[in-house]
């Protein structure tokens, strides 16, 4: 009976997981329904009048999107946007959710665990190793310990190096031993699996050619990669490519900065769109926003991808508006 009443009250808590994987439209379904529609229909909408500091997010991404070569993902990116900055500061933990976000992590786990024996970095069910490692990432800082461990296995089986650092110096200063316990067995598993998978990785030489690699993806550059079908040279641009539209326009993968990323895509309107970041984020404290600012200086998955927005989403829930709060 116990265990109904868990899958019953407790399903919601899978968006959590999902959101930050390829299969983030069922996340949209269950956010929606537990959080928009459910309450409406019960007379409780939680909804609230959207900030100021939203418009100034959201209208650059749309006016972008006018001249976007993505406009579809773009528009839906967008109302994801709205919709989870709405809810998300009011949003209420309840005990059922960690008990189906731990299950959920396990099961992810052990699809990790069994690719990890086929292949040097696994993804789950993730777009590729760095996007799990990242949505690991995301559930470490939760109270409740099962949670934080299972967050921290999926990171380290990924073997992505940018959210380890991140959630490392996150750890640093935080007071909880929870989250230092978590970092320093992550990190611990982490180089055991890195060593025993991909020892280049971990090693001086294999940190600064990433390094090297990650500074090229920045920089103008007529160098083509044709991962997405077209050879145009990358270059700034008064209002930009366009929301979601760089990889379409350019033929060069995303560069791994979500700030670099933002001035290709808008021009000149990243300036009101982290202007409206800046005085959203002012709402919680430095410890709790800071990481994620760390973070978008070494991946891009954070500006505009669909697992980005509920990863932040996540991060903000567990960190500020989590089960002790």
């Amino acid at each position: 009976m116990a265990i109904k009443q868990t899958i019953s009250k407790g399903y919601q808590g899978l968006f959590l997981v999902v959101g930050t994987s390829r299969f983030f439209l069922l996340a949209d379904f269950l956010f929606v329904y537990d959080l928009v529609i459910e309450p409406f229909f019960h007379k409780r909408n939680k909804i609230k009048r959207p900030p100021l500091a939203l418009w100034f997010v959201v209208v650059p991404l749309a006016m972008s999107l006018i001249w976007s070569l993505n406009p579809n993902d773009g528009v839906q990116t967008v109302i994801r946007i709205v919709v989870l900055s709405l809810v998300i500061p009011t949003y209420k933990f309840r005990g059922e959710y960690n008990r189906i976000v731990f299950v959920s992590l396990v099961m992810l786990f052990g699809l990790v665990f069994f690719q990890s024996l086929e292949t040097a970095r696994p993804n789950g069910i993730h777009m590729n190793a760095s996007s799990l490692g990242q949505s690991g990432f995301a559930f470490m800082s939760s109270k409740f310990w099962p949670v934080a461990l299972a967050g921290g296995m999926i990171l380290s089986f990924s073997i992505a190096r940018a959210p380890l650092l991140v959630f490392f110096v996150f750890a640093i200063f935080s007071r909880n031993r929870l989250i230092r316990s978590t970092a320093i067995i992550t990190t611990i598993i982490f180089f055991s699996m890195a060593f025993l998978q991909t020892p280049e990785r971990v090693i001086i030489s294999g940190i600064s050619d990433g390094i090297e690699r990650r500074i090229e993806t920045l920089k103008p550059s007529k160098a083509v990669n044709n991962e997405c079908g077209l050879e145009r040279a990358l270059e700034y641009k008064l209002l930009g490519y366009g929301f979601q539209s760089f990889c379409m326009s350019t033929g060069n993968v995303r560069p791994h900065n979500i700030y670099i990323l933002s001035v290709y895509e808008l021009g000149v309107l990243a300036i009101p769109f982290w202007f409206g970041i800046f005085l959203l984020a002012r709402k919680f404290p430095i410890k709790v926003v800071a990481p994620l600012f760390i973070l978008g200086l070494l991946t891009e998955e954070l500006f505009g991808r669909p697992e980005g927005v509920y990863l932040i989403a996540i991060w903000l829930l567990y960190t500020w508006h989590g089960e002790d709060k």
